[in-house]
């Protein structure tokens, strides 16, 4: 399964989990199982997605 981000290659934190072959904006993080998934470093990428989009959302505000 795939979790996708569209802002994604502008997250810094965990690259080494990012997938973002032939994609432009869009990244994901890509398990085989739920098992495989790491809470921190899901935790860690949604929170900064959200601090992402919130700092976005405010510009296209202003």
């Amino acid at each position: 399964m795939d979790l996708g981000f569209v802002l994604g290659t502008q997250l810094q934190s965990h690259k080494e989990y990012h997938i973002t072959e032939n994609r432009k904006k869009m990244m994901s993080l890509r398990y085989t199982s739920l098992e495989k998934i790491k809470n921190e470093v899901l935790i860690d990428i949604l929170n900064e997605a959200r601090t992402l989009v919130l700092k976005e959302l405010k510009q296209t505000k202003m």
